[in-house]
């Protein structure tokens, strides 16, 4: 159980750290701002 347990907690600070790399990168950023401003231009 403890052994599940910790494979989980592992698990999900590595898809974290891989949200936050793919959140920070240039392209998303660029093509976040780019929806943000479409939205706020209507």
């Amino acid at each position: 159980m403890e052994a599940r347990l910790s494979f989980r907690s592992v698990a999900a600070v590595g898809f974290a750290g891989l949200l936050v790399t793919v959140l920070s990168s240039d392209t998303v950023q660029g093509l976040l701002s780019g929806l943000v401003e479409n939205a706020l231009s209507y």
